[in-house]
């Protein structure tokens, strides 16, 4: 009784701190995001402690569907204890009234099939052996089922049923706690979650608030993001190089400018350097970025490689026949023979001497590794690790 009315008196407080926030936040900072940056929000991943008078004012979140609003915090899932004041028991489920001192919230607490199926009794069974499954069942569900005054605790989803929110629960279970000492723990704790945590808006990094700043204003002014761009340049340069019956064995950056296609892309009107652009043509300074890294990312993908004559020269890679692909397999040829190597060559070997030959040292270590996964498809090495790899023959 005495820690009831110590509850109680807990309850009166927090029903009084629970008002206008004055922690001098004001109302402008808790801007809702869009829901790709969720789960960053460590609330949105856990269960989140919260007085229920506060879950059952939650409105749906504005940017998704999925969560409700708090403050700018997106909730789903939620942790509870309280009282029992109302009980019911259905078909499938039990439905329970749990009052924590701020408010009530229906809780569906769903049965497990295993009551219905760990007892089940064959066909053939004697009659004693049904009347004690029966027995056994009955007492099983009598157990699951609490009474008014207990107290619980609960964890699950929460979800709109006729107008109001309830929790769809995932767990639950009776805490035998005469003294409600955890429910007082509980009430003690939520004023510091709500002060450090809840009542604090979320905010997202700062690259990633310059990049939503970046798309709304591409959106409004309908420009193509450089990134877009690239894409787009990357893949026609792709599938452009990996034709044979185009006769490109290697190329320079600046003679990509004169291929119609590869302009068509690069000099399409851009957000990031919609300042630098002149009337009716677009600023070289674009053109030559576009370029350059839609080339770096063929470079990583294994498509061409830096020449060693020169730094904007690329050699492109066609197929394990390649002279890249070639003289890798003679590099492991002749080292596997030695006793270092029977055991095979590192990658990082046979990059090394790789830049020896003046025709690729400027290779790098992504295209060699990709070169030694077209060669092992090939039937050319074998890997003796994820990093070592053997000549067949």
């Amino acid at each position: 009784m005495c820690a009831k009315f110590t509850l109680f008196c807990l309850n009166i407080n927090i029903s009084d701190e629970m008002g206008p926030e004055k922690s001098g936040i004001s109302d402008t900072e808790f801007l809702p995001i869009p829901k790709q940056f969720w789960h960053l929000d460590p609330v949105n991943r856990s269960y989140a402690k919260m007085y229920i008078a506060d879950i059952l004012q939650l409105e749906r979140y504005p940017t998704g569907e999925g969560a409700f609003a708090y403050k700018n915090h997106p909730i789903y899932r939620v942790d509870i204890i309280g009282w029992l004041v109302r009980v019911e028991e259905r078909t499938s489920m039990f439905q329970y009234g749990v009052d924590d001192g701020t408010g009530v919230i229906n809780c569906c607490c769903w049965k497990s099939k295993k009551v219905d199926e760990q007892f089940g009794i064959g066909d053939g069974a004697a009659f004693s052996d049904i009347v004690l499954g029966k027995v056994a069942n009955h007492e099983m569900r009598q157990s699951l089922c609490f009474e008014l005054g207990d107290v619980i605790h609960v964890r699950g989803r929460l979800k709109h049923y006729r107008n109001r929110l309830e929790v769809s629960a995932s767990y639950y279970r009776k805490l035998e706690d005469p003294c409600c000492r955890t429910e007082i723990y509980r009430m003690e704790a939520l004023p510091n979650l709500y002060e450090n945590v809840y009542d604090r808006p979320f905010v997202l990094p700062s690259h990633m608030v310059k990049e939503l700043k970046v798309e709304k204003e591409a959106k409004r002014t309908g420009l193509t993001r450089e990134a877009h761009l690239i894409d787009q340049l990357f893949n026609y340069l792709q599938s452009h190089l990996a034709d044979r019956h185009t006769g490109i064995r290697n190329f320079h950056l600046n003679e990509l400018e004169t291929i119609d296609a590869v302009m068509t892309i690069a000099s399409s009107p851009c957000l990031e350097y919609r300042n630098e652009r002149g009337i009716g043509s677009a600023p070289s300074k674009q053109i030559r970025s576009i370029i350059k890294q839609a080339v770096q990312r063929l470079e990583k993908d294994g498509c061409v490689y830096r020449s060693g004559m020169s730094q904007d020269m690329y050699e492109v890679v066609h197929s394990s026949t390649s002279s890249l692909d070639q003289t890798i397999l003679e590099i492991l040829r002749y080292d596997c023979q030695l006793i270092k190597y029977e055991g095979g060559c590192h990658y990082m070997h046979v990059m090394d001497r790789l830049h020896g030959d003046r025709d690729f040292q400027n290779v790098s270590a992504d295209t060699v590794r990709l070169a030694l996964s077209r060669l092992e498809e090939c039937s050319e090495v074998i890997s003796a690790t994820s990093k070592h790899f053997i000549p067949v023959r």
